[in-house]
């Protein structure tokens, strides 16, 4: 289920909404079961990380009270997006984006209580010329992109024996099989222009 998220550009009001949206959806579709997965996805130059009043920690807070996380099998990834704005060279890459994975896990384990992969993604790798392989490109520290994010979350699957989990992770990253069917939304929460 792709939801809108927190800190919308609209403003406190559309947070209110989208908020509400989430909640609506999941106490009618999901019998208190948690996702499978929950993506946090953080700029890598959004200086609002740290502090308790920061953007981030209020976003965290909002879905912690939303009790969509699982505590007891942790399934929160977070999303590190247009990675190399942090820088292009492998050093400097290397060290500001080590950096700002442990600023963003020790917000999560503040807020959330619980220990969450942080992976890098660069959004905008045609323009930044990253090296292609295959289905893949190479970050600057010579990380293959969405490789990344297909490990962390199949960590988390297989550490919490949601082997149903695992099965969809794994026909939504296969690219061979020309029999897997396509991933459908079975339903749309959209938050925008929410009435309440």
């Amino acid at each position: 289920v792709d939801t809108p998220g927190f800190n919308d550009t609209d403003g406190t009001k559309q947070d209110a909404c989208n908020f509400y949206s989430i909640k609506e959806f999941y106490d009618k579709h999901m019998g208190g079961c948690k996702p499978n997965i929950v993506l946090i996805l953080v700029k890598a130059t959004d200086t609002r990380i740290l502090g308790e009043n920061s953007s981030f920690a209020k976003s965290l807070r909002g879905l912690k009270s939303l009790q969509l996380i699982d505590t007891m099998h942790p399934n929160v990834v977070a999303i590190l997006t247009f990675g190399t704005s942090v820088g292009e060279s492998k050093p400097r890459y290397t060290k500001n984006i080590m950096a700002k994975k442990n600023i963003v896990k020790n917000a999560i384990f503040e807020s959330l209580n619980i220990h969450a992969p942080v992976v890098a993604l660069e959004n905008e790798y045609d323009d930044v010329g990253l090296e292609k392989a295959g289905d893949f490109t190479i970050l600057p520290d010579g990380t293959r992109q969405v490789d990344n994010l297909y490990e962390a979350c199949k960590k988390i699957m297989v550490e919490s024996w949601d082997s149903y989990g695992h099965f969809i992770l794994n026909k939504a990253y296969d690219h061979g099989d020309k029999n897997v069917p396509k991933v459908t939304v079975g339903k749309q929460n959209e938050g925008k222009g929410c009435k309440r």
